[in-house]
């Protein structure tokens, strides 16, 4: 089921969907809200995890070190 991110987040805490929503409201912009944080929520909840998991393994990788890679052995 394709569910969006923000029903999901609405049926398990709506409170803190709102503490979230007026927090981004008054600290960053209406326009933050409107425009970016309004379409991520409006997306599949598995899409944007996926995304977030990837982005955070793109960022913990380490490449295996070449030195070594072609000795004879």
């Amino acid at each position: 089921v394709l569910t969006p991110l923000n029903t999901s987040w609405l049926a398990v805490s709506p409170d803190t969907r709102a503490a979230f929503e007026t927090f981004i409201r008054t600290k960053a912009s209406p326009l933050l809200w409107d425009g970016a944080v309004a379409w991520v929520l409006n997306q599949p909840g598995f899409a944007v995890f996926a995304v977030l998991a990837f982005l955070l393994y793109a960022i913990g990788y380490r490449r295996p070190p070449r030195a070594g890679q072609f000795a004879a052995t």
